[in-house]
């Protein structure tokens, strides 16, 4: 029985990972920011609320387990010293730690796609073997922690690079499936979007599957539905769900970045909207090529688009979300 050290695992990723985990026998142990919301994690769950800026405690804790998996992460933030300081300094830290430990055997990264880039086209997905280029701080900073991992670490690492993930815990995709619902949606500049997305359940099973496994060693893979999806098509499909028909609304990019400055200039708080997130929605191909994590880790995500939609948005509305 494996015993599994998660950061981060309050958050959407990692509470449905430390469920998963605790289901198949694995002895997971969460860590969590101190007055980090825990709603979301199994009442019987293992956690340790951390300062990941203490090294001794980390040290202490970190030793307990035998395989690391690192989720904790920011995914915006004013300035680049605040990315830099959560995404990379802090891997370098859990680096640095792992390499001492004797215990530990493997480093679990979850990634992100935003680390590779976009695709040129819809015939040419992102590769893991393909050059990065990556358009905002967020992505930057997850690629020179990939980097860290790939050029320091002693022992054996794998990394994780999911597409953007849904499921009923999520709040990410929650306001478009408000739009949705009051009747709209949004389309950022003239030319369709397009896309892969990835379910919860099964980015969880894409890491539980690397957990050990020597086929994972040393690897990256993205983490991904094989289904290319345009924005109009996955719009439809929501609306089926929320039986809600819909009128789209087309924004010049030009035009959502100068909303996007004053919004940001004028809230303490960095907006959803802010102008990272526009160099992402300028974007018109985040697709990825899920091949090599099929292959290698012999596993195969469920092409069931509505059920998932539907099982997402059946929990939101339980919840009061929706």
């Amino acid at each position: 029985m494996k015993k599994i050290i998660v950061t981060g695992a309050n958050g959407f990723v990692g509470s449905s990972l430390m469920k998963e985990l605790q289901m198949q026998n694995f002895e997971p142990i969460g860590l969590v920011r101190k007055g980090a919301n825990t709603e979301f994690l199994p009442e019987n769950a293992s956690i340790i609320f951390v300062d990941y800026n203490d090294e001794k405690q980390l040290k202490t804790i970190l030793t307990q387990g035998e395989i690391l998996v690192h989720i904790a992460a920011r995914t915006k933030a004013k300035n680049w010293q605040q990315m830099q300081s959560a995404n990379v300094d802090l891997t370098n830290k859990l680096i640095n730690i792992f390499n001492a430990s004797t215990n530990l055997k493997q480093f679990v990264f979850i990634s992100s796609q935003a680390a590779s880039g976009p695709a040129i086209d819809i015939k040419s997905p992102q590769k893991e073997s393909d050059a990065n280029s990556p358009k905002t701080i967020y992505g930057k900073s997850k690629l020179l922690a990939e980097n860290l991992i790939q050029t320091k670490i002693k022992k054996n690492w794998t990394i994780i690079r999911p597409v953007s993930v849904f499921g009923p815990n999520d709040k990410a995709f929650l306001q478009f499936f408000k739009m949705i619902k009051s009747h709209f949606t949004i389309s950022i500049g003239f030319r369709e979007k397009h896309f892969n997305l990835i379910y919860i359940d099964d980015l969880v099973n894409i890491i539980i599957k690397s957990l050990g496994n020597n086929n994972a060693f040393s690897e990256i893979f993205f983490a991904a539905n094989s289904r290319f999806l345009s924005q109009n098509e996955f719009a439809k499909t929501v609306a089926k769900q929320l039986s809600s028909n819909y009128i789209t609304i087309k924004i010049p990019i030009f035009v959502l970045q100068v909303f996007a400055f004053f919004n940001q200039f004028f809230q303490r708080k960095l907006p959803i909207i802010n102008l990272e997130k526009c160099k992402e929605l300028r974007e018109n191909f985040w697709l990825v090529n899920s091949q090599k994590t099929e292959n290698i880790l012999e596993i195969k995500t469920e092409n069931n688009l509505n059920e998932q939609i539907a099982l997402t948005i059946k929990e939101q509305k339980k919840k009061g979300w929706l």
